[in-house]
């Protein structure tokens, strides 16, 4: 499992910002979240036994929104299950 702060450093490094800029409450999508980007996360997130879903991902893109998804995400335990994509 990762922490919070983690999940944000690894959004914020995607969308090339300061972490510390990044707060709960902002769309990810509308501050350039693009869908290959959210597809690398999924899958680095996977490698790391955190089974989430690009569409759960999809359906609230906010960094409050993917740690409800990844702190309640079952453990894959393997790499042939995580990173799934719909």
């Amino acid at each position: 499992m990762i922490s919070r702060d983690q999940c944000r450093q690894m959004i914020a490094a995607r969308l090339g910002i300061d972490a510390e800029a990044l707060t709960g409450e902002e769309n990810l999508i509308e501050i350039g979240m693009e869908s290959l980007m959210i597809m690398r996360l999924v899958n680095e997130w996977g490698r790391q036994g955190i089974s989430v879903r690009y569409s759960e991902l999809i359906e609230e893109p906010t960094l409050d929104g993917w740690w409800r998804q990844l702190s309640t995400a079952p453990s894959t335990g393997t790499e042939e299950t995580a990173g799934k994509a719909d």
